[in-house]
Parts: structure tokens; C-alpha cells; sequence
């Protein structure tokens, strides 16, 4: 150390203090009471902590092996999608041109007459996905559906049962088969929608069957159901009906005849949906 940096005279330790044992003992005793002053002011701000918090400070746990899993994994696709029966002729379109093909397609399964009726034609895809994905919600919107607004007005009991008979009636005569090979062929186009849903993992033909699955768990009903009129729109009087699904209430809403038709072709359709074709191998995605 340079003369400079050393303590000035006045400053300098009286190393005499020190070298004096009874001065030395003293001066340790006093280093030590000190340090044992400041441990024991810590124990009792840390146990008062503790004491007002009202909680106790528990070992620190591992993680769960949930939390050390990668976090990039995909969800595990439940139901993949049946393999079509023939290669296709030609390349699917692009999303935004999908819908001269697609309701080409649809057409020949219902008939021109009943698509112009009964489906928007106008943005098919994405309709579709959107009208599945609300399905099992609380509420379906109804500017995205993908089907019409069924003609005449709102009734109660069996009458308003009845403005459902022809959709009913159209639902009823799908061939499901061939409904399915359709929904196979353009599936492509579903997922890519369903991803802009902000859904770029989920695998929208699961979704499909979780739609369908919640539809059969609809309560079947031997009467209409009492309504009540709280504000502008009717709700169920049954608050557990009430709180059901759209794709529930859709099914209550159609009458028990209505329902239980629509029920057994949506079994035929989940069958069709979960198999995985005269391969044994799910369709590539």
C-alpha cells in the first residue's frame, strides 16, 4: 500500500489498544455480542413475518411433471380423419375460392333447391368452423351461421316445433357416408380455418365430435319446455335448460319428433367420423 492510501496519523489504530489481552478479550466479546444481536434481530423480524401473514414458509416443492414437460408438444389428436375412398382428381383451391367447389359438393348431397334455401352460400368454410366451434357454447352467432334463418315467426310449444319439420326432413335424408367423404375431402380447408380461429394446435375434427357428443347429450324432452320473456329475448324457465348449450337448445327448441330424428343421423354422421376407412389408416393431415 503507497503512503498516500495509508490513514493519516490521527486516523491510525492504537495498536496498543489491542495488544493489551483484557482490552483484546473485551473487544472480541463486544464483536461477538454484536453479531449475535443482529442474528437475533433477524430471527424476530422473520418469525413477526411469518405471525402476521399468518402462513408458514413451507420447503420449496419439485415441479410438477406436468411443468417439465416440453412446452411446444401438440395435443394428441383423439379422432383423426377417416381416410377418403379415392385419391381426388384435382388440387383443393385456396381458402378464399373454396366456396364454388365446396357448394357444388353440398348441392348434389341436398339438392339445388334446398342449398339455395336452407345454406349461406357466401364464405361455406368458414362458416361451417364457426358454426361448429359455437356449438357446444352458450351463444351461436347468428350473422356467421351456416345455415338460414328457418322461415316464419316465433311460437310457442308445438307450433314453433313445426317451422323445423323441413330441415328436419332435409337433415334426415343426408346419405351420411357421403356427407362425411365430402367433409374428408375438403378437410384441408376446415383445419386452415379453424387455425385462423386462433386454434393453430387444436385439431378441428375433434372439435366436430365434441360438437355431435354434446348435441346427443341434449335432454329429450316429452313437452316444450315453459318459457319465460325477462327482456327482448325468451329464455327457458328451467334454469338448468336455460344454461344448456346452443346445439342443446337447438335440440329442444325442434320438438321431441324433430330431436330424436336429428339425434339418430348424427350417430350414423360420428360413426362415419371416427372410423378410419377401408385403409385402417387415418387420412393424412
Amino acid at each position: 500500500m503507497s503512503a498516500e492510501n495509508w490513514p493519516a496519523p490521527n486516523e491510525r489504530p492504537n495498536w496498543r489498544y489491542y495488544e493489551d489481552p483484557q482490552r483484546r478479550l473485551s473487544w472480541w466479546v463486544w464483536v461477538v455480542l454484536v453479531v449475535l444481536a443482529m442474528i437475533a434481530a433477524g430471527a424476530v423480524y422473520y418469525f413477526m413475518q411469518d405471525r402476521d401473514s399468518g402462513l408458514k414458509r413451507a420447503p420449496i416443492a419439485p415441479p410438477p411433471a406436468a411443468q417439465t414437460a416440453p412446452q411446444d408438444r401438440k395435443p394428441e389428436i383423439r379422432h383423426p380423419v377417416p381416410r377418403a375412398e379415392r385419391e381426388p382428381e384435382t388440387p383443393l383451391p385456396p381458402l378464399d375460392q373454396s366456396d364454388e367447389p365446396l357448394g357444388e359438393r353440398l348441392a348434389a348431397l341436398v339438392g339445388n333447391k334446398a342449398f339455395d334455401d336452407f345454406i349461406n352460400p357466401k364464405d361455406l368454410v368458414r362458416r361451417f368452423v364457426v358454426t361448429i366451434d359455437n356449438l357446444p357454447r352458450k351463444t351461436l352467432p347468428m350473422r356467421t351461421r351456416v345455415v338460414k334463418q328457418v322461415p316464419g315467426q316465433f311460437a310457442s310449444g308445438a307450433q314453433n316445433a313445426a317451422r323445423y319439420d323441413e330441415p328436419v326432413k332435409l337433415f334426415d335424408s343426408l346419405d351420411a357416408h357421403a356427407l362425411v367423404q365430402t367433409y374428408v375431402r375438403f378437410y384441408p380447408l376446415f383445419q386452415s380455418s379453424y387455425s385462423e380461429l386462433g386454434q393453430p394446435d387444436a385439431y378441428f375434427n375433434d372439435r366436430v365430435v365434441e360438437a355431435i357428443d354434446d348435441m346427443l347429450a341434449a335432454p329429450e324432452l316429452k313437452e316444450a319446455p315453459q318459457l319465460v320473456q325477462p327482456k327482448v329475448w325468451f329464455q327457458y324457465a328451467d334454469p338448468d335448460l336455460e344454461g344448456r348449450s346452443a346445439g342443446q337448445k337447438i335440440l329442444m327448441r325442434i320438438g321431441p319428433a324433430n330431436a330424436a330424428k336429428v339425434k339418430s343421423r348424427l350417430r350414423e354422421i360420428r360413426s362415419e367420423l371416427t372410423s378410419t376407412g377401408l385403409s385402417g389408416k387415418p387420412a393424412p393431415q
